[in-house]
């Protein structure tokens, strides 16, 4: 780690509108978390143009103060009510919500947040110790590589996202087809622009991202607006574990620890899967399995280290090779390009005093979510007791003021409105959005290094083939194309045979 950045980092970090932002940011991705149907990554979406005005690091140490509290409160929620707040808090109401109804919520609420502490700082730690060696490999790399990343990274997201592998994917297309339009890059001739002058930039994915998470969640709640408000509050204090407690969860927290890392720096994982996956072991090694979902305190702590050790962990990827490692990592590469950062392996060379300046923020937004999680507990779930119409009415105004605020253009307002309705009837049917965003993302990457590379190779194909970390990746695209195939296939056959024998044993 090189002292002289590490040094003007802390000056950056340290100053009074930078530990503003922080807390501005912890506070805001509370009140999103806790709030059902909203999360990190729309929160993030939503309030993306209003950091335009920001330096490069404020918004950034902003959106990621944003990023990690929203998704530890979603577990307040899932232990008070037994709702998630956030798909990172799912498995939480598990053991969360069933040690409330045992009359320990203050006990859960305070292994929650210590779980969301341990956690965040062993993905920070990991995020410090991995980017700046993983981004000396990466610099090696060219536009064959950029294309071949940017491609796994689509086919790993598509693939996990939504109940079938063919709409994940299907999905990623359209936003790779939606990058095509507006004037080609190389030669300036305008694509499926149908004469509209508004269109000649393309779209930005800036609005079509509020609008399909902030606009199709706002939709969704007018389609409930006449349903009983379930959550109601009661009396909660904190009650932190003691030492035979810390004792019972080292193991299960170390275990999510480290398999939750690992997790958040693949690609397209994220928090809501990482926390199933470490629930899963913990509860695998432990020696009381049959406690789990009946208020087992290891699992809701390796439920919580799992889900947060993915925040900081997901930004490796994104540092080190301009690919996203969750959705809301994606709206933080927006964030980057918006501010005329282009993320990838030259950021740690070109920008490396805004990359340790979030390492440094990344800790003191820990630090701040402690507190304000430990002793603002109660007034988050007294925000659960607002009217949904309230809610809703605050999503539309902040949504219409975002999306006009990027280029003060009424278009993105009507795109914004547009992907909204659109995310709205996808979801009805069961498409995965969030393979659409990120094809967005990445399709610029993909069709102008694609088109590089063949310049380069004088318009031959074998250039993908000949380089041979193009050729490692593309033999990992294959493998991810085939086991799936061949696993299912397998499946398959041995459930035929089963049939069999049930028939002829019959």
């Amino acid at each position: 780690m090189n002292v002289d950045h590490l040094l003007s980092s802390f000056d950056m970090v340290f100053t009074w509108y930078n530990l503003l932002a922080i807390v501005a940011g912890v506070v805001l991705g509370m009140l999103f978390g806790v709030t059902p149907g909203l999360d990190a990554t729309s929160g993030t979406s939503l309030l993306l143009a209003f950091t335009y005005s920001l330096s490069q690091e404020t918004a950034l140490i902003f959106l990621c103060a944003l990023y990690m509290a929203a998704t530890y409160s979603g577990s307040i929620t899932a232990i008070t009510v037994g709702i998630p707040g956030t798909p990172a808090s799912a498995s939480t109401v598990l053991d969360g919500y069933e040690l409330n109804k045992q009359g320990k919520a203050g006990k859960a609420l305070a292994i929650s947040i210590s779980s969301a502490v341990i956690g965040g700082l062993i993905g920070t730690v990991a995020l410090v110790s991995l980017t700046a060696p993983l981004a000396n490999i990466a610099v090696k790399f060219s536009a064959p590589e950029y294309f071949m990343l940017a491609l796994i990274g689509l086919l790993i997201i598509g693939g996990l996202l939504g109940n079938s592998r063919v709409k994940g994917i299907a999905m990623a297309i359209v936003g790779l087809f939606i990058t095509v339009i507006g004037l080609d890059p190389f030669t300036g001739y305008p694509r499926f622009t149908f004469g509209f002058m508004e269109l000649m930039e393309g779209i930005s994915y800036i609005p079509v991202m509020i609008g399909m998470f902030a606009i199709s969640e706002a939709l969704f709640m007018i389609t409930t607006l006449d349903q009983k408000n379930p959550y109601k509050s009661g009396t909660i204090n904190n009650n932190w574990p003691n030492r035979k407690e810390w004792k019972q969860m080292v193991k299960p927290m170390a275990s999510a620890g480290v398999i939750g890392t690992f997790l958040g720096a693949l690609p397209g994982i994220g928090a809501a899967t990482a926390n199933w996956v470490t629930y899963n072991e913990a509860k695998r090694i432990s020696k009381e399995p049959e406690m789990y979902g009946k208020g087992s305190i290891e699992g809701l702590a390796s439920s919580e280290v799992g889900a947060m050790a993915t925040v900081s962990s997901s930004m490796i990827p994104m540092f080190t090779l301009g690919i996203p490692g969750s959705t809301t990592d994606a709206v933080l590469i927006g964030a980057l390009i918006m501010h005329g950062i282009v993320p990838g392996p030259q950021l740690m060379t070109r920008n490396a005093d805004l990359v340790y300046s979030v390492f440094i923020a990344l800790f003191v937004i820990i630090a701040i979510m402690f507190i304000v999680g430990a002793f603002g507990v109660k007034f988050w779930v007294k925000m659960l007791q607002a009217p949904k119409g309230l809610i809703v009415s605050i999503i539309l105004t902040m949504s219409v003021v975002g999306a006009f605020s990027l280029k003060n253009s009424l278009m993105d307002v009507w795109i914004m409105f547009a992907s909204g309705i659109l995310a709205f009837v996808l979801r009805k049917y069961g498409y995965p959005i969030v393979p659409l965003i990120l094809g967005m993302v990445l399709g610029q990457l993909m069709q102008d290094n694609f088109r590089r590379a063949l310049i380069m190779s004088g318009n031959g194909f074998e250039i993908f083939l000949t380089r041979p970390i193009s050729l490692v990746i593309l033999l990992f695209i294959v493998i991810g194309l085939v086991y799936p195939l061949l696993k299912n296939g397998t499946k398959g056959k041995q459930k035929k045979k089963h049939s069999s024998e049930v028939i002829i044993s019959d």
